[in-house]
Formats: structure tokens, sequence, C-alpha cells
């Protein structure tokens, strides 16, 4: 699957809070596998779908959305998704296995939020509802 570019890199005096850049990596995948269960990604996906009431084909940023595991199950419920995130290793997993319809990945750094949400929209109109969904990772 091919990955679209945003480029949004944070410089100056701010640039030594960009640790994250080389922390979701492979290794941040072998580390945290135990908690990414298809049962949890399904769950989680299925109680945004609930709370959110998004119509077929609403379109969804998801970000960061690391190695896309909730967005292919958005894509999947029939939303037009825009997958974004910095780490290459993370698009590169969401990318295996082929396309999945209704599914884009992007490389992107999401420190500018408005250039973000235009470039993942740009071809129509932004998204009405905005929903943020924090997990506990405590919680299966």
């Amino acid at each position: 699957m091919r990955v679209g570019e945003l480029a949004i890199h944070g410089t100056g005096r701010d640039a030594h809070l960009d640790w994250w850049r080389s922390y979701f990596d492979k290794d941040y995948l072998v580390e945290h596998a135990p908690m990414f269960t298809e049962a949890r990604n399904r769950a989680e996906v299925a109680r945004v779908l609930d709370v959110a009431g998004l119509p077929l084909g609403a379109r969804v940023l998801d970000c960061p959305s690391g190695q896309a595991r909730h967005a292919k199950l958005f894509a999947e419920a029939g939303l037009d998704v825009t997958a974004l995130d910095y780490s290459r290793a993370l698009l590169d997993e969401a990318g295996r296995g082929g396309a999945t319809p209704g599914l884009r990945l992007v490389h992107g750094d999401i420190r500018n939020p408005a250039r973000a949400v235009a470039w993942a929209f740009r071809r129509g109109s932004v998204p009405r509802r905005v929903v943020r969904v924090f997990c506990d990772p405590r919680r299966g």
C-alpha cells in the first residue's frame, strides 16, 4: 500500500521534544503486541461507532494512527478513513497484507493539527464531529 506524505516537522528550540520519532518503531510493536488483540481492537472501534453515530461513508481522521489497527476496522465498517502517523515503521506494518478499501495511509506530523486535518480532508468538507477516545491500557 502506498503511503502519502505530509511534511510538518518540529524545529528550533523544541526539537528535543522529538523523542517519539525513534520510539514508535518495530520494537514498539513487539513490546506492545500483547495489548493489541483483535477482540480489544473491535470492542474499541464498536464503542467509538456507537458513541459517534457516524453514517456510512463518513470521513474519519485517525491520528496518530500507528499501525492503523483502529483505522482498518473503521474502513471495514464502511467509513472513509485517513490514517495519519509519523512512524514509517508503524505505517509499513499498517500496509502489510495489501490495500484496505476506504483507507488511506499518510505519513505526517500532527503537531500542526489544522494543517494535518486540512490535508487529510482536502477532497471535501471537514468532519462535523470530533471524537476523542482515550483507552485505559489496564482494561482488556
